[in-house]
Parts: structure tokens; C-alpha cells; sequence
């Protein structure tokens, strides 16, 4: 999956990505997407996250 590292022009790339792999899917609970989407992410927008 693609990394997300807060600039905002790919932000619309990275949230297709992940909502079709993660977000969509029902066999994950909250705690697994924050994970993902924590694990996902680099610099200002993983600092946002924590």
C-alpha cells in the first residue's frame, strides 16, 4: 500500500488505496484500520495520527 506523509495532493490517491483495502474491509475491527492507517503514514501526518 502507498504511504501517506501529509502532502495533500496525494491525499486522494492514498485514501482510494486505503479505503478499498482496509476501510471497506469488514473483517477488520476500528482498533486494526487505526493501526494501518498509523502504519501507513510518515512524517507530519503519522505526528497527527499519534
Amino acid at each position: 500500500m502507498k504511504r501517506f506523509n501529509g502532502y495533500i495532493c496525494q491525499w486522494q490517491e492514498f485514501l482510494d488505496c486505503f479505503g478499498s483495502s482496509v476501510d471497506k474491509n469488514l473483517n477488520r475491527s476500528l482498533v486494526m484500520k487505526l493501526n494501518y492507517l498509523r502504519d501507513s503514514s510518515d512524517g507530519p501526518a503519522k505526528a497527527a495520527i499519534s
